[in-house]
């Protein structure tokens, strides 16, 4: 093993291992059964679904990282920070956004509902008809541009006359580089997010560091080391990020255990590069 993968070894198991601390605080925090105020904060509701799913989404990174599947656990950890990004962004401006996510459900319910009425599922009158003027009356913002066009009522919109998702700001659709940009984090997208789309979409670039040619023979090395630390590393911020907002807007007592966890991983991380530039 060569120098530079005992330096990417040693960050990793110190990643892994504060990895896991931060998880365990996320699990302990459901487990305590947190009280939110299901029907007036939706800051709070919303960041709970969020880092529910951030800790999915840790389960199954974790499991490829053990497996050596670096590059895929990248993909993981691509879903996490854009759950960290949008998170955040909705923090921004937290009474309108958390409840626009909240809205939007409405609208995936109602496709839900349709497509189930096509299969032949049969569906009450009321049921159905409670459901359209509720999607009426609070989900306008997301009627697509052509359909708000219309003079006549929304009552008779079908789930296609709607957006294909929730992130709308003044009738606009925000794209995830939009969600970075109003947070202050374009190099999170640019250096990690975007990077990242080059595995996920076939791209070439995505096969760069693991291509080999000699002469002409060309060799397949997946999963660069390297990846996988870096995976550990984005879902470790994702995750600390998404904790904190959820922590402090509902002013749980372990604030300063989620602190100490990424302090000490900072203080660790700093001590082995130094050992290593010794």
């Amino acid at each position: 093993m060569n120098e530079l993968s005992k330096n990417i070894k040693e960050d990793t198991r110190l990643l892994e291992t504060h990895l896991g601390q931060l998880q365990r605080l996320g699990q302990d925090t459901f487990r305590k059964r947190i009280r939110v105020d299901h029907q007036n904060d939706h800051l709070g509701v919303v960041a709970a679904f969020f880092v529910s799913k951030q800790l999915v989404h840790l389960d199954s990174l974790l499991l490829l990282v053990r497996a050596k599947q670096h590059s895929d656990a990248a993909v993981i950890s691509r879903l996490m920070l854009e759950g960290m990004g949008i998170l955040l962004w909705i923090c921004r401006d937290p009474e309108k956004r958390a409840l626009s996510w909240r809205k939007y459900s409405l609208v995936s319910d109602l496709r839900l509902m349709e497509k189930r009425m096509k299969q032949g599922t049969a569906v009450s009158p009321e049921d159905e008809n409670q459901l359209r003027n509720r999607v009426a009356c609070e989900c306008k913002e997301f009627l697509k541009k052509s359909v708000q066009k219309h003079d006549d009522s929304t009552l008779g919109f079908l789930g296609d006359s709607y957006r294909k998702s929730w992130l709308v700001e003044n009738g606009n659709q925000l794209q995830i580089k939009d969600i970075f940009v109003e947070i202050e984090s374009v190099e999170h997208y640019e250096i990690i997010y975007l990077e990242l789309c080059n595995w996920v979409h076939w791209n070439p670039g995505g096969f760069a560091q693991m291509l080999e040619w000699q002469s002409d023979t060309l060799s397949f090395h997946p999963n660069p080391v390297n990846e996988g630390s870096s995976a550990l590393m984005t879902a470790f911020q994702a995750l600390y990020e998404t904790l904190r907002v959820l922590i402090s807007h509902l002013d749980l007592t372990n604030q300063n255990e989620l602190e100490k966890i990424k302090d000490n991983l900072i203080e660790s991380l700093s001590r082995e590069q130094k050992s290593q530039t010794s």
